[in-house]
């Protein structure tokens, strides 16, 4: 199942669910724990006969008989056992005399008897509130046709953007229990902890751990094996959620409830191979008397107090750093934490206690993030990257990486990570660190993923001058019947629609020997130099121009065999000799729009992987770190000192000069633009008059 149709999938259960809670008399912030219950059992039940499945085909045979299934076994195939009375499906057939809210609650004590971890944890009076049929209609829209025959994490995926939405409505906690999973993604791969304990002191929906369980997997390794989740969490409610986040991705974890500022209920001050968390920032409500007996968790001294007795804001976001240092594990402990843009310069006892912890070597990384990562917070942030384990070759200095102008813009508000953009911001860290391999193989995909759609795009090309050629063909038919003034001006777009498909079989004619060149210069295979992979996207560099200029010609020559058709239908609309003879133009206009769509999707697939590639290529042309003007920076201790111990990026990788658009290239652009609005202005003033025509049919008038 493509990406697409996955997106499309989430955004209509969203919308559906949306509109069935705006027919209740639920408010957002108890409507969600419900609908998060419903998901967790469709997600459970679909992991489950997966699991079940997998489980009967390996089940060894003893004697002849096959011993049943257990727990354990469904546990180990990342899913949880699921009695009858548990089944979603079950739900879905249930009728409407049937009370569903009972049928529910008895569900989610089945699960809760079944597993220990869940006891208290899912929802059930929550259903006593919603109405009978109000409850069918949520369940049926939980259950579509389309999910039936999913395969993968997919139901995962919409798990996660329901609390995505969920979260930007601030339906629980005011949003904050639940991280962008572009953001918790980066972390997980930036620290890479394989192994042993993950622990998340402000854990939320508990993405963190998800999200580490997910890289475990890619690698081929168990998580339930070979991961330890631990957190602690301040809210019961979020509680409940992380912990049914963790079990519909089947695994299981210890979360507590504790105030994390002042408790360490696990006990793992030097303990923790790999912690990953989203803190609350700026805190004001911390007592300073208990944050100084604390002497294992801040042991970089106290931040900052005022006057009521209470550590300040910006000591808030210290009292946390230190902790998260002090829980680990020293020699091996990694952490990946976000943290307020304005922490990386606080002044004062901040500042004392920042210049210690860059003193211990154990700062790698700091990471700055554009505004727009978060739903509840529009503000910018920074990840802050530890390692207890460093190299002595890394532990006088700080790798800085400002990541403020990398970004997808998904609406006018939220961003986050392509795919891509997180490689490629991955890709300086592996350069620094001397994993010149991994930059190398992500190159390399790049490279083949672009040769892979150029010869797709090469075949949707060839089959546009075929339609080119027949809309040609009824355009020049038709000058001679018509009258001197249309024929005029069909000649005149005629010779402008041809000028641009001779532009358009040009290209394709320098296309062979551009692919010819590409393949010649070097095989895709394993193990390719930088200089091969080099000399293979700087071949492709004509063909992304080319392309370009394609999409560009073909826009105007839609343009005007739309207007030929239109000038043909309305001239013989007028003549008394053609009056019936009508172009069906909207057959024509989609047999268009469908080429062009063609066209506009490869190459956007093409330049995705083309631009992506040049990027990095352009920054690090000798696949070696090197700083980079407005991107990134190695920084010691010395200049470190000389600002102050800020570990603000901004402050030492300086700022890229922005490529300022030729004027040429700015028109061109408008011009298709305004081509665009052309055809749509005259799209709308057809289906007004068929609007106008329609409605008069029906009140039986005459139009003006």
């Amino acid at each position: 199942m493509r990406a697409k149709d996955i997106d499309d999938i989430k955004q209509d259960l969203w919308q559906t669910a949306e509109i069935l809670r705006t027919n209740s008399s639920l408010a957002s912030n108890e409507y969600f724990l419900p609908i998060m219950g419903l998901l967790f059992l469709r997600h459970a039940e679909h992991r489950y006969l997966a699991a079940r499945e997998e489980i009967e085909r390996n089940m060894p045979v003893r004697g002849g008989k096959t011993r049943g299934m257990t727990k354990e076994d469904f546990s180990a195939a990342g899913a949880i056992y699921l009695s009858q009375e548990a089944l979603y499906s079950g739900l879905v057939m249930l009728p409407d005399e049937e009370d569903r809210s009972q049928k529910i609650i008895a569900a989610m004590e089945s699960i809760e008897n079944d597993y220990d971890s869940l006891k208290g944890v899912l929802p059930k009076n929550e259903y006593n509130e919603l109405e009978n049929e109000v409850l069918g209609q949520i369940i049926r829209t939980l259950d579509p046709e389309v999910l039936k025959e999913i395969e993968g994490d997919v139901f995962g995926r919409i798990y996660e953007y329901f609390l995505t939405k969920f979260a930007g409505s601030k339906a629980h906690d005011d949003g904050e229990f639940f991280t962008p999973i572009s953001l918790v993604s980066f972390i997980s791969k930036m620290i890479e902890v394989e192994n042993g304990i993950i622990f998340d002191p402000a854990c939320g929906s508990g993405g963190m751990f998800v999200q580490s369980a997910r890289l475990t997997s890619v690698k081929g390794k168990a998580p339930t094996e070979k991961l330890t989740f631990l957190g602690t969490e301040k809210n019961a409610t979020t509680i409940r959620l992380a912990k049914m986040n963790l079990a519909v991705h089947g695994l299981e974890g210890n979360i507590l409830q504790a105030n994390s500022y002042y408790q360490d209920p696990h006990n793992l001050v030097g303990k923790v191979d790999g912690l990953m968390t989203n803190p609350p920032f700026n805190p004001d409500d911390i007592d300073a008397t208990k944050i100084k007996k604390n002497k294992k968790m801040i042991n970089f001294g106290t931040p900052s107090i005022n006057k009521k007795g209470k550590i300040t804001t910006s000591g808030g976001n210290y009292v946390w750093i230190s902790q998260f240092h002090s829980y680990l594990k020293p020699g091996s402990g990694r952490g990946g934490f976000v943290m307020a843009t304005s922490a990386t310069s606080a002044s004062g006892s901040e500042q004392i206690i920042r210049k210690k912890l860059i003193e211990t070597g154990d700062v790698y990384c700091i990471v700055s993030i554009a505004p727009g990562f978060f739903y509840t917070r529009p503000l910018p942030c920074d990840l802050w990257f530890l390692d207890r384990g460093l190299d002595d070759s890394f532990k006088e200095k700080v790798l800085m990486i400002d990541a403020n102008s990398v970004y997808t813009e998904m609406t006018s508000t939220i961003n986050e990570f392509s795919p891509e953009q997180e490689n490629n911001l991955l890709a300086i860290k592996w350069l620094y660190s001397g994993d010149y391999q991994r930059y190398l193989s992500l190159l390399e995909y790049y490279a083949t993923c672009a040769n892979s759609c150029l010869i797709d795009t090469f075949d949707i090309l060839k089959k546009t001058t075929l339609s080119t050629e027949k809309l040609e063909n009824i355009v020049n038919s038709a000058i001679g019947n018509v009258n001197s003034e249309d024929g005029t001006r069909l000649q005149s777009l005629l010779d402008e629609a041809t000028n641009e498909f001779d532009l358009m079989k040009e290209i394709l004619t320098k296309m062979p020997s551009i692919a010819r060149d590409y393949h010649e210069s070097v095989s895709l295979s394993e193990n390719l130099t930088n200089d091969e992979i080099t000399t293979v996207i700087s071949i492709m560099k004509p063909t992304r121009i080319l392309l370009a200029k394609f999409a560009e010609s073909f826009l105007t020559l839609e343009r005007n065999f739309i207007q030929c058709l239109q000038t043909i239908n309305s001239s013989n609309k007028a003549s008394s000799k053609n009056k019936s003879t009508q172009i069906n133009i909207k057959q024509y206009m989609s047999e268009i729009r469908k080429i062009r769509a063609d066209i506009n999707r490869m190459i956007g697939i093409f330049s995705r992987y083309f631009d992506n590639a040049s990027w990095l290529t352009q920054r690090f042309p000798d696949a070696k770190y090197t700083d980079v003007l407005g991107l990134c920076k190695i920084v010691g201790i010395e200049e470190l000192s000389e600002q102050k111990f800020s570990l603000a990026p901004v402050r030492y990788v300086g700022m890229e000069e922005k490529i300022v658009e030729k004027e040429s290239i700015i028109k061109n652009r408008l011009k298709n633009i305004h081509q665009e609005i052309l055809i749509l202005d005259s799209e709308e003033r057809k289906l007004f008059k068929k609007i106008l025509s329609n409605l008069a049919e029906v009140l039986d008038v005459e139009l003006d």
